[in-house]
């Protein structure tokens, strides 16, 4: 019979509990580091000179970004032109750019309510201490170089520090990727001893699988609430999850239901450990295959999420623990209820179909990307079906989020 030593058990807590920890205190230093700034909304007429300006220190990155209520479709956008302008601590001003205002026209991405707003510079780890200026130039916006439409148009501006993430978020994300990973090596070599048939195991069984199947999905909300309070700081979320991922692995690891939520591994293990990691990766380049057929129709929710380090991170370290949650509630839970009173192909097409709709939030504009969630979810779903066990697609998952949070932290 084969033995999970105790030691992986141990390791699997402690790096899990580090790369949490790590991550935790990773996100909360990037938070402090971020800012916007947004100027009043006002005619292009009326803004002549600064438009918005940033403070600067070495390190930080900068986003300059012009949002114009008429997305930049009015005749005339020609003519302005905006600048922008380093004002050292120790010297002159510095015009670093110039960008005409049909590039910052074509560069354009156009919102529901009829708005557009244009990205005019961005730049990464500036080695600038001082200010950083968005300039509408005055030469060019004397009334006679301005049709009366765009003179008119009303235009905001957004300046975006931040500072990029650092070795401690990939550290952090590392320890917990390793973890999660050691956690699953040792579900997969302990073994399950078969319950004695009767009455009172069947009770036992009845009433914890309930308690396991109510626990993940109370999981599976508290995590889905979890991603923007990360960058929040709310305990209360953080505390809940955790709770409740100890009480759900505390009662899916009871003596017989491990065997109801299928974690054991599979007939011929290392042939299906070594197929699960291989088929992480194909699943990624898959889904990026898929991805790029849709085009998307908006800006989605995670899309918003990780355009800040911060986000980043905590999606990224959110995407790591996840498959736990959704492998057990989804391919552990659902699957075999399903699979018991539908059938295989009904639990199959069900649960695929859920997984994807409790992914459309959070990418809701964003069709390829949904694509591919609907994908991923087929993929994972089949190797549970094909395998028998729950583990496989586990691991699966956490090799394709791993590989995801890696090439976002890089």
């Amino acid at each position: 019979m084969r033995r999970a030593p105790i030691e992986l058990l141990a390791f699997g807590a402690l790096f899990t509990t580090l790369g949490l920890v790590g991550g935790s205190l990773a996100v909360d230093a990037l938070v402090e580091e971020e800012h916007v700034v947004r100027t009043p909304v006002r005619p292009v007429g009326d803004a002549s000179g600064l438009l918005v300006r940033a403070p600067l220190a070495p390190g930080r990155s900068l986003l300059f970004e012009v949002c114009a209520e008429d997305a930049f479709l009015a005749t005339g956008w020609e003519a302005p032109r905006f600048d922008v302008v380093f004002a050292h601590a120790d010297g002159d001003p510095e015009t670093a750019l110039s960008v005409s205002g049909g590039e910052v026209r074509d560069a354009a991405r156009h919102a529901p309510d009829g708005s557009g707003c244009a990205t005019v510079a961005r730049a990464e780890a500036l080695p600038v201490e001082g200010e950083a200026q968005l300039l509408v130039r005055r030469d060019v916006l004397a009334e006679a170089s301005l049709t009366a439409d765009v003179s008119s148009v009303r235009v905001q501006g957004l300046a975006t520090t931040w500072r990029p993430h650092g070795d401690d978020a990939r550290s952090a994300a590392a320890f917990l990727f390793l973890g999660v990973l050691l956690l699953l090596v040792f579900a997969w070599l302990r073994p399950i001893a078969s319950p004695p048939p009767g009455p009172a195991t069947r009770s036992f069984r009845s009433v914890a699988l309930g308690l396991v199947g109510a626990g993940l999905f109370l999981l599976f909300l508290v995590m889905l609430e979890l991603v923007p309070e990360l960058t929040g700081g709310s305990v209360a979320a953080r505390g809940a999850a955790i709770l409740t991922v100890q009480v759900a692995l505390a009662l899916a690891l009871a003596q017989g239901v491990r065997n109801a939520l299928a974690l054991e591994a599979p007939p011929r293990g290392a042939l299906w450990f070594g197929l699960s990691l291989v088929l992480g990766f194909g699943m990624l380049v898959g889904g990026r295959l898929v991805a790029g057929l849709v085009p998307s129709t908006g800006v989605a929710p995670v899309e918003t999420l990780v355009a800040m380090p911060s986000g980043s991170v905590a999606f990224g370290l959110y995407a790591l623990v996840a498959p736990l949650a959704e492998e057990l509630f989804f391919r552990g839970f659902l699957y075999g209820a399903f699979e018991r009173r539908l059938g295989a192909n009904a639990a199959t097409g069900l649960v695929v179909v859920l997984f994807a709709l409790v992914h459309l939030a959070q990418s809701f504009g964003a069709w390829g990307a949904f694509l591919s969630v609907a994908m991923t979810g087929l993929v994972l779903t089949l190797l549970r079906r094909v395998s028998g066990s729950t583990l496989v697609p586990a691991l699966a998952h956490v090799a394709h989020n791993g590989l995801l949070t890696w090439g976002a932290l890089s």
